[in-house]
């Protein structure tokens, strides 16, 4: 697994640099806020932060596994349902709204995949619709797509 590891490492650290260098070019802030650079920028970083991690983590670790190589390994169905579950969260969003659609999403994810408890899942969506809220509309100042809570979220306005 060592070897999987720098490999891969390596890999996503290039795509990183690609992805920097590429991103650079459009503009990272605007007059009213993050521009269209700013989250390729940010992702970049956070995904070479991450690549060196893999790398350094490979070569400490002085142990070699003689384990099989499997891409998808013993949790396939959940890496099904993960991927299924944000390409519906994907199609979803512009009409049923963000906040809807990200309580379903984390709701069938923390439920169903994760079998979490009720009280678990309720607070993880709860903290999480707050945060994604305070971050992207007062903080980046980006307006979510209400969707059919349109009328419910007007009125608490």
């Amino acid at each position: 697994m060592k070897n999987f590891d720098c490999i891969s490492g390596t890999a996503l650290l290039l795509f990183s640099v690609i992805l920097f260098s590429q991103s650079r070019i459009l503009p990272f802030w605007g007059e009213s806020g993050p521009s269209g650079g700013f989250f390729p920028v940010v992702l970049s970083i956070l995904l070479g932060s991450l690549s060196l991690i893999i790398i350094f983590r490979a070569c400490l670790n002085k142990q070699t596994d003689h384990e099989t190589f499997k891409i998808l390994g013993p949790k396939k169905t959940k890496f099904f349902l993960y991927t299924i579950s944000l390409f519906a969260f994907g199609l979803v969003f512009g009409k049923i709204g963000y906040s809807l659609t990200l309580v379903i999403f984390l709701g069938f994810i923390l439920r169903i995949v994760e079998k979490q408890s009720w009280k678990t899942t309720s607070g993880v969506i709860i903290i999480s619709i707050i945060v994604s809220y305070l971050v992207f509309v007062n903080i980046l100042s980006i307006s979510l797509p209400e969707g059919i809570l349109s009328p419910v979220i007007r009125r608490l306005k």
